[in-house]
């Protein structure tokens, strides 16, 4: 069972968007650490100055980002790459700025929700224990997962 508290400026979001999200995550946590599970997450949808706030305030950087994650844990994963022995648990919050993400849409030229579910996507592997800035090597394993993880959403 997933829950998904949204939260902020979700104007733009339609219930069948949302239902996707839900069933691609569920579906990754599913596959990558065999079991079922019950979990919960928080998305934030937020303006730019709240994002550059949280991200002056934790990372030291005094601008704005498109997305961020607060992870409960330092990592889900054991060594083996298993889920670390839980069956519920709350992963943490993805906060999301939606003018950056408005802004890399027109960029890439896409449409906003396909730059959403990337930027959530980015953010829920973060709360699984990714990191792309820990090494090279850390970089291209979350990329790839990150194209797991839209290729689940986008057969669904």
């Amino acid at each position: 069972m997933l829950e998904i508290n949204w939260i902020g400026r979700l104007d733009r979001l339609e219930e069948a968007f949302c239902e996707k999200v839900k069933n691609t995550l569920l579906s990754h946590i599913e596959k990558t650490f065999e079991r079922k599970l019950s979990f919960s997450v928080s998305i934030e949808i937020c303006d730019e100055v709240k994002i550059r706030e949280l991200n002056r305030e934790y990372r030291k950087k005094d601008k704005a980002t498109d997305v961020l994650s607060f992870p409960i844990f330092e990592s889900l994963k054991s060594e083996t790459g298993q889920l670390v022995g839980i069956n519920e648990v709350e992963f943490g919050d993805i906060i999301i700025c939606e003018e950056v993400c408005e802004s890399q849409a027109i960029q890439h030229s896409i449409d906003f929700n396909s730059e959403l579910i990337h930027l959530i996507i980015h953010g829920y592997l973060h709360l699984i224990g990714y990191d792309h800035e820990l090494s090279q090597k850390d970089d291209e394993l979350m990329k790839k997962e990150e194209e797991r993880v839209l290729n689940i959403y986008e057969l669904s």
